[in-house]
């Protein structure tokens, strides 16, 4: 179990590296140019790896932890226990649903009902740790937790499978189109094939970028 930490925090260690090489490339770029698109896209990426920087250096502090209770344990002789972390009651499952007929145009699929729940610490005195919605798990803005990260794959994933299965029936309808000659038909199924390439896109990137955030279990 150690060896296992210990490569856990090995690799958390290079991605706090990549993470700030990213921020100090990007805080040289804000300096070198007045493009205003350019720096609109530049700070967004500047907001993004200072997200991910911050949940990195968390969790390398959690590993650290978790590694000084199995070696305190192993001394002693005494099974530990791990630290709880309030950030994981809110994992949801989403297992409910059904596919769409059409895949949604956005990644807000959490219902406008669900409230954010107050500041709670575990005991009297204890570190507060805020305790997210659903809906605030999927909105950019809300900083990286073990629960938004878990939320956001499980939708990426179910949203990316939906675009998959609506491509297929775009192209099967095209085929169509063609073998009948509706030229107008083909026209307009084509521009839906494009878009849904660029869904599907969007949707590789951004699972590719959650997955790299995904460390612990």
């Amino acid at each position: 179990m150690l060896d296992e930490l210990d490569q856990k925090i090995q690799d958390v260690l290079k991605r706090i590296e990549t993470e700030r090489k990213v921020l100090d490339a990007s805080r040289h770029l804000r300096q070198a140019t007045s493009n205003p698109d350019v720096l609109r896209r530049n700070d967004a990426k500047i907001r993004e790896a200072e997200r991910s920087l911050s949940y990195f250096e968390e969790t390398l502090r959690e590993l650290q932890t978790r590694k000084k209770l199995q070696s305190d344990s192993a001394r002693s002789g005494v099974s530990p226990s791990t630290p709880s972390s309030a950030t994981r009651s809110n994992r949801g499952t989403d297992r409910d649903r059904s596919l769409p007929q059409i895949p949604p145009t956005d990644f807000d699929t959490a219902s406008p009902s669900d409230t954010s729940q107050p500041f709670l610490g575990s005991e009297e005195g204890s570190p507060q740790v805020k305790q997210y919605s659903n809906l605030d798990l999927i909105k950019a803005d809300t900083p990286h937790t073990t629960a938004k990260i878990s939320k956001m794959l499980h939708q990426l994933e179910f949203k990316l499978q939906v675009e998959l299965q609506y491509k297929k029936g775009i192209d099967k309808m095209a085929k169509l189109y063609q073998a009948d000659g509706d030229k107008k038909s083909r026209a307009d199924a084509e521009s839906k094939r494009v878009e849904s390439e660029r869904k599907i896109h969007l949707l590789q990137s951004a699972l590719k970028r959650y997955k790299n955030l995904h460390i612990l279990d």
